[in-house]
């Protein structure tokens, strides 16, 4: 009896953690937890996000009984923190943060009292041959010091294992957006991880966010830590070891000290600019100094850039610069090649950067960019090029640059590929890459447009796109648009254009038509040109354009009221649970509608919310699914 009631416990958290059977969302689970203690909601919680917290805690302190620490300890942070947490949906990235800070104060305690020198994870000194393993040390450090909108979705997605259309419902985002996001957030980690001297491709870096899948977790494991948790939640550590108590309090101080220097910063901000006379004195006292500093250096030379020294008096194990470029282009041993790379990255450090880079990009030409190779010495030839132009640093950009212009296919691939990872001067290399994303082959120009939203996403011409978008060329318009997506209000001027491609994208190509639906689904509306176009797309072939529609519907809200029987349609059509929570969530921003409709569109909704009912598994005593929520407040609202 008590094993049959074990293997039932065991099947209900299956069902419950799991988001796609319609499972609880964090957001319910934590707010049962913080009203009425719910030990079964915690316990979820612990079994839904414990794999990943473990997972950022071995890769820190290296060793599983210092994670299984930071584990308990990160929860323990939870219990105490709960009713502070504003974005509940957003719950495993705060869990991601606190247990990377809590492994950090752990690895640290732990070195102390082996009496071993502490290495500084933000150590700027790192070699520059890392591999895809090494870049894992760095992964979790510069993960959290992407923007929230970008990091939430990586770490949902690659840490936690949930796919691009949980993601979305879970942040409550379309899933054009949350492919735009995942796309942008690979591509800023990439480039802060070859800041550390590891240089991977985005398909790599993929691969290597994948590897850090978590370490499992024991049932045991997960008891002691809610029995713990409800202990200390009580006002008593009777149950949580000394060692782990002091680590969760020290980890709350550093959180506490945290807002407090943010709150700091605000109120300092706010005072001098709600001061107009001591911001004018700033200001004033400002000029003074930067006259003084102008009178008192009136006389000083500039100083004289360090001159280069003589090409022929360099060199690399015994060759001059010319010899080791005759190498490199002529030599065809793959080992040699990368020996000769080596030595032109040393050259470009040493005041030829220009050449060196030049000589690599040429190089290059006869090179597939990666990040799949037929051939392993191919391979290491382009990832020693690629480490070399890292080197080389912003120097290498005007060759690269040139590349565009005189290079073929490949190398202009390459150029496209470094361009944004080196700190290059946008107004330096815009120009050549505008030119290069306006014709020529697709694969390209759509590169060539993925490098101007890397190099300045703030200042990145939206003509540009736009011209694009309205390419002969479908590969090219569709990649356009997809990007257009992601750029939010700034693809307002891209309006016209857009709600031509969201209907008449050809038959073949409804990416095109999905993608347009989700750009729309991010700008300013107006229902009399929208409605028309979203008429069409819920009358579309494709199943994934009408599921696109609901973007822009949602958006539009009560202006969308004669759309409410083809969206209400959609619910027939739809088949898993996120896919009827958007359709019933944008019923919802409609609102009732015309109330000669209002009956049969109650009908239609509580007949969806008997069978989510009756599709449950386990006693009623539970909490609302997602879908069952959504379900009630919208049909709430159309009462009304």
């Amino acid at each position: 009896m008590q094993r049959q009631l074990a293997s039932i416990l065991q099947h209900l958290r299956r069902v419950v953690v799991q988001r796609t059977d319609g499972g609880l969302s964090d957001a319910q689970l934590l707010e049962r937890f913080v009203r009425q203690r719910d030990e079964a909601a915690f316990e979820v919680l612990v079994w839904r996000h414990g794999p990943m917290v473990l997972g950022v805690a071995c890769r820190v302190v290296g060793n599983l009984h210092d994670a299984e620490d930071v584990l308990q300890a990160t929860f323990l942070a939870l219990v105490r923190q709960a009713r502070l947490i504003s974005r509940r949906e957003s719950l495993g990235a705060w869990l991601y943060q606190v247990a990377y800070r809590t492994a950090l104060r752990a690895r640290k305690l732990r070195q102390k009292r082996a009496a071993e020198p502490l290495v500084d994870a933000a150590d700027p000194t790192v070699p520059a041959e890392r591999s895809v393993f090494e870049a894992l040390a760095f992964l979790d450090e510069e993960l959290l010091r992407l923007p929230e909108k970008y990091r939430t979705p990586l770490v949902l997605s690659y840490l936690q294992g949930l796919t691009n259309q949980e993601v979305a419902v879970e942040l409550g985002c379309p899933i054009g957006t949350i492919f735009t996001r995942l796309a942008r957030g690979r591509e800023m980690l990439r480039l802060r991880l070859v800041r550390r001297g590891v240089t991977l491709s985005t398909a790599v870096l993929g691969t290597a966010l994948s590897q850090t899948a978590p370490p499992a977790i024991s049932g045991e494991l997960v008891k002691s830590i809610v029995q713990a948790a409800i202990s200390f939640a009580a006002g008593s550590a009777a149950t949580v070891a000394p060692h782990v108590a002091a680590l969760t309090e020290g980890v709350l101080r550093i959180m506490w000290v945290s807002k407090l220097k943010l709150v700091a910063g605000v109120l300092v901000l706010a005072a001098v600019t709600g001061s107009g006379a001591g911001f004018l004195t700033y200001r004033a006292a400002g000029r003074e100094q930067a006259e003084s500093k102008k009178v008192a250096g009136a006389d000083e030379k500039p100083a004289e850039k360090p001159r280069r020294p003589p090409r022929e008096a360099l060199r690399y194990g015994g060759k001059s610069f010319e010899e080791w470029r005759n190498l490199l282009l002529t030599e065809l041993k793959p080992e040699s090649r990368v020996e000769a790379i080596k030595a032109m990255s040393s050259f470009g450090a040493n005041g030829y950067a220009r050449e060196a880079a030049a000589a690599v990009a040429e190089l290059l030409r006869g090179y597939d960019p990666g990040p799949t190779f037929i051939d392993r010495g191919d391979a290491q030839v382009v990832e020693a090029a690629e480490i070399a132009f890292s080197k080389i640093g912003a120097d290498a950009g005007p060759a690269l640059v040139e590349e565009l212009a005189k290079g073929n296919r490949r190398s202009r691939l390459h150029a496209l590929n470094m361009l944004p990872r080196l700190r290059i001067d946008p107004k330096e290399a815009l120009p050549a890459i505008i030119k290069t994303a306006e014709g020529g082959d697709s694969v390209v120009r759509t590169r060539a447009l993925e490098a101007l939203l890397a190099i300045d996403e703030e200042h990145a011409p939206v003509a540009v796109f736009v011209k694009a978008a309205g390419d002969k060329d479908p590969q090219v318009r569709y990649d356009a648009i997809r990007l257009l997506a992601g750029m939010g209000h700034k693809a307002q001027e891209a309006l016209p254009l857009l709600l031509i491609a969201a209907v008449d994208g050809e038959k073949k190509y409804p990416g095109i038509r999905v993608e347009a639906l989700n750009a729309l689904g991010n700008l300013d509306l107006d229902a009399q040109k929208v409605v028309p176009v979203l008429i069409k797309a819920l009358r579309d072939d494709s199943f994934e354009v009408q599921m696109a529609a609901l973007g822009p519907v949602t958006k539009l809200g009560p202006e969308a009221k004669d759309l409410t029987v083809r969206v209400a349609d959609l619910l027939k059509k739809a088949k898993k649970p996120e896919e009827k929570i958007a359709v019933v969530r944008a019923l919802g921003r409609i609102g009732p509608g015309d109330l000669a409709l209002q009956p049969e569109l109650v009908k239609i909704l509580q007949d969806e919310l008997s069978a989510a009912t009756k599709s449950r598994f386990g006693p009623a005593t539970l909490p609302d699914t997602p879908l069952q929520d959504e379900l009630k407040q919208t049909l709430e609202k159309i009462k009304k």
